[in-house]
């Protein structure tokens, strides 16, 4: 039995999202593909973003409006990673960073954390060298 993709129910976004865009179509280049997860029309589950069919990005959402958010580097490495917190009101849908977000270099090390209120950093220890 398979999947279908891209479906709504009642007009709400419902089961597994694909999006592919590719810029390149030549050479048919794949650029963007990410792959969502919906529950009528709420995020679940975990989303992945790619791009040249390298993981950017994935987001693991949580059932209280808020998401843990990985971030990498074309190389693999962790870029940062933190939490995220939706909130949905009859007018808009507003996302954005709250809490600790750590943040790493290149090689994976640790350089900072900034604390993020509703989206607004805050804070900002830096990782000093030992």
């Amino acid at each position: 039995m398979s999947c279908k993709t891209n479906r709504t129910i009642d007009g709400k976004r419902h089961g597994i999202w694909t999006t592919i865009v590719t810029l390149d179509s030549v050479n048919n280049k794949l650029i963007y593909k990410n792959r969502e997860v919906y529950k009528m029309d709420v995020p679940v589950r975990t989303w992945k973003y790619y791009i040249d069919g390298k993981l950017t990005r994935k987001e693991k959402y949580k059932k209280d409006s808020t998401a843990i958010v990985t971030h990498y580097y074309e190389n693999g490495k962790v870029e940062k990673k933190g939490k995220t917190k939706t909130q949905i009101s009859e007018k808009e849908s507003h996302w954005f960073y709250d809490g600790p977000w750590i943040f790493f270099d290149k090689t994976g090390k640790q350089t900072k954390t900034v604390h993020y209120m509703y989206g607004v950093a805050m804070k900002t220890d830096s990782t000093s060298a030992n």
